[in-house]
């Protein structure tokens, strides 16, 4: 045992030299709990306990259990554990060497070690996703913040959609964002948020479909708080109570007002005010370019609303499309 022991201390030592570390910041209050069994272990079942690496067939200490990936954790404490040092260094530190962890993955074990790295099971459907970190309503969350905005401005066709690819950047997803553009933690650091950021001539997406400052704010938070793949509950699609003011107009400013605005007016079509959408609306062309009827144009163009979303639409606009 002694051998082992001071071949932990050796390889913790190496680790802790590193000069230069890529830490995820991340406010973890209103995370939640982070289950070792079903989202921390297979990360290190599947990119570090593998043969010629840290199975333990070779003289690299083993990363298949709770114990003895707990010999490079300390709790809590993320940058003083060897581990994670180790799997956020730079240069030729970098573990694993030749396939390095995602970003998501990095920030999953960092959440873990800052909650106490405790050796926790989960055993609920949501709980066993390894890929997804659902947080409370009051984050920016990506399923219902971000992705309508890359769906509906970045990732379409002749820009970021996969065939186009502009620059290299296919923005369609969470996992294409995060291959290029997105540093957690740091917006400055991120191209895509510096993008949306420069002056006029230089901004994305580009005039008219240049994004809102609330938008702007949204991604700038959501990278703030550590870029993860967050799953909230939708708000509760209330076809009871439609109102332009509570159910129009958010869907509006969601999917449709990158396109139709006032600088350019996708289509002909203007969508900034309610006066805009009762007027393409009373004329018909709102619910047929929603449900996609013969002689119109699906919209919004890369995205679909849900069914609840359009009979939205359509009971407002049933109803003369007030202004409430």
């Amino acid at each position: 045992m002694r051998w082992r022991n001071s071949f932990y201390l050796l390889v913790a030592g190496m680790f802790f030299t590193t000069v230069s570390c890529r830490h995820e910041s991340t406010d973890i209050s209103s995370f939640k709990d982070i289950c070792f069994e079903t989202e921390v272990l297979p990360i290190f079942k599947t990119n570090c306990a593998i043969s010629g690496c840290h199975d333990g067939s070779g003289e690299a200490f083993r990363l298949e259990d709770y114990p003895d990936i707990m010999q490079g954790i300390t709790p809590y404490k993320p940058r003083e554990s060897s581990i994670y040092r180790a799997i956020t260094a730079e240069w030729l530190n970098l573990m694993p060497p030749d396939n390095p962890l995602s970003k998501e993955q990095r920030t999953i074990i960092r959440l873990w070690i800052e909650q106490g790295a405790p050796h926790t099971t989960c055993t609920s459907a949501t709980d066993t996703n390894t890929n997804i970190i659902v947080i409370p309503g009051d984050s920016v969350c990506f399923n219902t913040h971000i992705e309508p905005i890359l769906l509906s401005s970045c990732g379409i066709s002749g820009c970021h959609d996969a065939s186009t690819a502009r620059e290299g950047y296919v923005l369609t997803s969470y996992t294409t964002l995060m291959r290029k553009g997105i540093d957690p933690g740091h917006p400055q650091n991120s191209s895509v948020y510096r993008a949306m950021t420069q002056n006029s001539e230089e901004r994305m997406p580009p005039p008219p479909r240049s994004l809102t400052s609330d938008q702007i704010e949204s991604f700038r938070k959501w990278i703030d708080q550590g870029a993860v793949n967050s799953q909230c509950e939708q708000n509760a699609c209330d076809t009871a109570n439609v109102t332009w003011s509570g159910s129009v107009q958010p869907l509006i400013n969601n999917y449709c007002l990158n396109c139709h605005n006032s600088a350019g007016a996708g289509g002909g079509i203007t969508l900034a005010s309610w006066s805009d959408v009762s007027n393409v609306a009373n004329s018909g062309k709102l619910i047929g370019a929603l449900r996609g009827k013969p002689g119109y144009i699906k919209m919004p163009q890369g995205f679909d609303l849900s069914e609840c979303q359009i009979r939205t639409f359509e009971i407002w606009v049933t109803e003369g499309a007030p202004n409430n």
